[in-house]
């Protein structure tokens, strides 16, 4: 038996407080793209009365630096992660106009979210076909989610292999839990 869910925050029936709501879906067998494409409709589809703020559900963290010059990228798209041996890998490896249409998050060693900057942007000419370049900074929002809230995403993991501490998501879990102490 395999299960998706939903966890959202709304707001409590007393001011300044909060409750959860969960929201799941279950299936015989794994999720087909037709199952994740019905329940991610039906998630889109709905309107929270007593929504929570996005500041007021998250927790307050401190941002943590990194000791490692890893760079992990999440690609919504394919729910996958991946492990680069730094940022420059990262941005050689993943597709520039993949990262335009926000397809990808990428987080530091620490877990902390990066943004990627454009210095070559892409070309959509038909006749061109250049794709741009970018390099990754830390993220402008400092209450950006992280990759640990994050994890629970990708379902498909790309261990790299001259990192062979991480060779499964729950080494990379562990390894999260560590940085953020």
């Amino acid at each position: 038996m395999h299960q998706r869910q939903a966890i959202v925050f709304i707001e409590g029936p007393v001011p300044g407080t909060r409750q959860a709501m969960l929201i799941a879906a279950t299936c015989l067998d794994a999720f087909s793209e037709e199952w994740n494409a019905a329940f991610d409709g039906l998630l889109s589809s709905m309107t929270l009365r007593k929504p929570l703020s996005v500041a007021a559900a998250a927790p307050k963290r401190k941002v943590v630096a990194a000791t490692q010059p890893y760079t992990f990228a999440l690609s919504a798209r394919r729910r996958s992660l991946h492990v680069y041996a730094n940022q420059d890998e990262a941005c050689r490896k993943t597709d520039p106009r993949e990262v335009e249409l926000e397809t990808w998050a990428f987080f530091d060693a620490a877990g902390n979210r990066l943004q990627p900057h454009f210095t070559v942007p892409n070309s959509y000419d038909p006749g061109l076909r250049n794709t741009g370049m970018y390099q990754l900074a830390a993220h402008s929002d400092p209450e950006a989610t992280n990759l640990l809230d994050n994890l629970h995403l990708a379902a498909i993991y790309d261990p790299p292999m001259d990192i062979p501490a991480l060779p499964h998501l729950d080494a990379v879990r562990s390894f999260l839990e560590q940085q953020a102490g």
